[in-house]
């Protein structure tokens, strides 16, 4: 009898560990979906801020995910606006992309600002200047890149998007413009990319595509 309890314990929680996610428990539809900016591929968006310990800690997790990625999804980042004191770092973000430099040195912001204590780095543009010097970066094409008309436009894109999308805390994750989900929401960095990956999924589906 003891065995076959045990049994019915490890079945039980088995079933609990593959349940599926949850609509308003694990995730929750967008109020207004967005349009996919990624056309046939189906789009994972993470919302977040340099400045945010929570997206620091999660760095490791995306990227663990991303070496698995389904060849029909693309991964893409938007900094999340609440503030205008988050602006340096939204547009330190979109200089670095026009640069050719974001996937150098995004992990190395982030350290810096979380490992390092370069808290200056989040509001003071001499320190993001004087960084990107130390970090390889041609000072003035930087501050041009930062300073740039098409960079003010992409931040002031993303504050719009973290409105429309009903952004209210980061890091966030929209499938496909329809579907949103945090780690709290899932209940930790595994689960949250289950979540994700049940997601992509359903909007493969809904598409009526295949993987």
């Amino acid at each position: 009898m003891k065995r076959l309890f045990a049994l019915f314990l490890l079945f039980f929680a088995a079933g609990l560990a593959q349940a599926e996610p949850r609509l308003w428990q694990e995730y929750a539809p967008l109020q207004t979906p967005q349009p996919a900016e990624t056309g046939k591929k189906i789009e994972v968006r993470e919302f977040f801020y340099y400045g945010c310990p929570h997206c620091f800690d999660v760095e490791p997790a995306v990227h663990q995910w991303l070496k698995g990625k389904p060849k029909d999804v693309e991964f893409v980042r938007t900094p999340g606006i609440f503030q205008d004191a988050w602006l340096p770092m939204t547009k330190t973000y979109f200089a670095l992309e026009a640069l050719g430099q974001l996937d150098r040195l995004h992990g190395k912001l982030f350290a810096a600002i979380h490992q390092q204590n370069q808290r200056r780095l989040l509001s003071d543009e001499n320190a993001i200047f004087d960084w990107m010097t130390a970090n390889g970066v041609e000072r003035q094409k930087f501050i041009d890149a930062y300073h740039a008309f098409s960079t003010q436009g992409r931040a002031q894109r993303a504050k719009e998007m973290t409105s429309l999308y009903g952004i209210n805390g980061v890091p966030a994750f929209v499938v496909d413009g329809k579907y949103a989900t945090t780690v709290a929401m899932a209940g930790g960095y595994r689960e949250l990319f289950a979540t994700i990956d049940y997601l992509v999924d359903k909007a493969r589906r809904e598409r009526g595509g295949k993987k």
